[in-house]
């Protein structure tokens, strides 16, 4: 498992993705109606603030906590665009936050952050006031994008993901937390202008693996379908929503 790293070319995908994908507005539904106009709102791992967008127009402050100086410079030029200014960015890691408790907690697709210290979930429940949020993938395998299909083509074991619930569940029972879990399907793939793109993006996912270019190709042009003026990789993601009070 190689630990992810934010870079120009990821970012630009994630953010085409973020245009036609369904995350992360398919959460909204739960997560808005625990949440008040006076919240203030901690976004572990906030990257290129997916959810700090999402959350500012709904609460009080939000601050955006990411050790990636690129994806935090991206939320800032969003927030410019947006005109929006009730979001704080704070770039570093979570194992070094030590600011003042938030009354809502969120961390998204970055529970990694929160496993790699034993304390980490206890400090995470500490630091929220009335409520603590944790989205995370349901399977440790890199299944997305058909991903398993081309490994198990190429007779190779399907990759490893940190942060999943699989490494999640038993720190969280460590640390005396029994959530309430929602699971959550939605599309969320990747526009790519070509099929060179398309496997440049699959090896960008899963860094360290040699993949054969004739393989990869053949995969990628299987997979890939039209929508509008670009072309679409498309990907079926499941997640679970964790919540609980601290």
């Amino acid at each position: 498992m190689s630990s992810f790293q934010w870079t120009q070319e990821r970012i630009k995908w994630y953010l085409e993705a973020l245009r036609f994908g369904e995350y992360p507005g398919v959460f909204l539904p739960y997560i808005a109606p625990l949440l008040l106009p006076t919240d203030t709102v901690l976004d572990v791992g906030a990257g290129t603030g997916a959810w700090s967008l999402q959350l500012a127009p709904l609460v009080s402050r939000v601050t955006a906590l990411d050790p990636s100086e690129l994806a935090l410079n991206a939320l800032k030029e969003e927030m410019r665009v947006r005109g929006i200014v009730n979001i704080e960015l704070m770039e570093m890691k979570w194992a070094d936050f030590d600011g003042p408790a938030h009354d809502v907690c969120l961390c998204a697709h970055a529970a990694s952050a929160l496993t790699a210290d034993p304390d980490g979930i206890a400090r995470f429940s500490a630091k929220a006031k009335r409520l603590c949020l944790v989205i995370t993938a349901e399977s440790d395998e890199k299944n997305m994008f058909g991903l398993g299909e081309l490994f198990k083509m190429l007779d190779m074991p399907v990759p490893k993901r940190g942060g999943a619930y699989t490494e999640l569940a038993p720190a969280l029972k460590r640390a005396g937390v029994s959530p309430d879990i929602k699971r959550v399907s939605y599309e969320f793939g990747q526009p790519v202008k070509d099929e060179t793109e398309a496997c440049a993006f699959i090896r960008a996912l899963v860094p360290g693996e040699n993949l054969p270019d004739d393989a990869l190709r053949r995969f990628v042009t299987r997979h890939l379908t039209v929508s509008g003026s670009s072309l679409y990789l498309p990907s079926t993601n499941t997640a679970l929503l964790l919540s609980w009070t601290p």
